[in-house]
């Protein structure tokens, strides 16, 4: 559900990313950021690479912390955890 409305918001915004989803204890080796609900957020951080952004949503539908994501990739901001 999350992965789908990401993939909405950033082809709306006109973003060129590829977004996967993962169980929170596989994260890809290569992951730049990595969104998970923030029950989940110790297992992703342990499992994501080193270096990745963590963001941590409560609520699946319009949460601030995606929309802040989907507007800073648009606007070339820097991406920092939630």
């Amino acid at each position: 559900m999350v992965k789908n409305g990401l993939i909405k918001k950033a082809k709306k915004a006109g973003l060129d990313v590829e977004i996967v989803h993962a169980p929170a204890t596989q994260i890809p080796d290569d992951a730049d950021i990595v969104v998970c609900h923030t029950g989940l957020a110790g297992a992703a951080r342990n499992a994501a690479p080193e270096g990745s952004v963590l963001i941590q949503f409560t609520m699946f539908m319009n949460d601030p912390n995606l929309k802040k994501l989907i507007t800073d990739l648009s606007e070339d901001n820097e991406i920092t955890s939630s």
